[in-house]
């Protein structure tokens, strides 16, 4: 019975120094002292490395005396695992710890093997902690990228939306543009066929009324000769008109040929080629006038 009583207080002993945070205080803060050192390369030779290794460690294992492995401060050491600041050299500083702690065990002297224990037990949860900070840490490269991934897939599909809108929005500029101009295009257009065909009417007129005079002289020349004028006249602004009209539907009749867009020139500069070539009829019309008109002139210098 008595035995039992000295048990239960025993524990009671070990569960009091278990809460009590001045005991383990100093075993924690030794240990992040370890972590900071390694952190910091303090442990750069091999002799030294091991020296002041073990040195540190036995210092642990005299802190740790008192503690009970059951009852380790694990939520102080895992914070001190995850602020180190070389995280991925972690499992680097265990293997080392744990080598070292072989030489300390061996060399070690005294009957209490508690704080052995204990420094035994911290490497363990050092281990623990480090697989879950690299599991978590893991876990959470692949969550961000993934939200990477979706920003991105999500900010090209902004970027063609944004460019959809300014072609719509240009679109409908374009479109009030038209709305703007299509009535006064439409007047100008409109007062051009007017004039044309009086144009066309009164020089028609003209025709008929010179004909009627020289046909009571019975003369064949001068009215070739006045038909053929009025005609290239006629005909001249008729060309004009349709040009007035190109240019106010934006398709002109002098366009520029491809040698000039090769030279780089806004307009082309082979005016005889466009007469001749791109336009054909008004130069045959012309032409056949201007022969009308030689015939009428030769006519009338006979019979004068």
């Amino acid at each position: 019975m008595t035995s039992g009583n000295s048990d239960n207080k025993n524990k009671k002993e070990k569960l009091v120094k278990a809460l009590d945070a001045s005991i383990s205080s100093a075993f924690t803060k030794k240990y992040k002292e370890i972590i900071t050192k390694f952190d910091e390369s303090e442990y750069n030779s091999v002799d030294k490395q091991n020296k002041a290794l073990e040195n540190d460690l036995n210092e642990l294992v005299e802190y740790a005396k008192e503690l009970d492995p059951k009852f380790l401060p694990y939520a102080s050491i895992t914070a001190i695992v995850y602020r180190a600041k070389n995280t991925t050299d972690l499992p680097n500083y265990s293997q080392q710890i744990k080598l070292c702690m072989k030489d300390v065990i061996k060399d070690y002297e005294g009957d209490n093997l508690n704080g052995v224990e204990c420094v035994i037990k911290l490497i363990e949860h050092f281990d623990l902690a480090t697989n879950q900070m690299s599991d978590l840490y893991s876990r959470q490269d692949k969550e961000i990228k993934e939200v990477e991934s979706n920003l991105s897939s999500q900010n090209d599909t902004l970027k063609k939306n944004k460019g959809d809108l300014e072609e719509i929005v240009k679109q409908l500029n374009g479109v009030e543009t038209i709305k703007g101009t299509i009535y006064t295009e439409f007047i100008t257009i409109l007062g051009i066929f007017s004039a044309f065909i009086f144009g066309i009417f009164g020089g028609f007129q003209s025709i008929n009324t010179t004909l009627n005079i020289f046909e009571k002289n019975r003369l064949i020349g001068k009215p070739l000769m006045m038909s053929a004028t009025i005609m290239i006249a006629l005909m001249i602004i008729l060309y004009m008109f349709i040009g007035w009209l190109g240019q106010i539907v934006g398709r002109p009749l002098r366009r520029t040929c491809y040698k000039c867009k090769e030279n780089g020139n806004q307009e082309c500069v082979h005016i005889f080629r466009h007469l001749i070539i791109r336009h054909i009829g008004f130069s045959v019309g012309i032409f056949a006038m201007m022969i009308v008109f030689t015939i009428g002139l030769v006519l009338a210098l006979t019979h004068h």
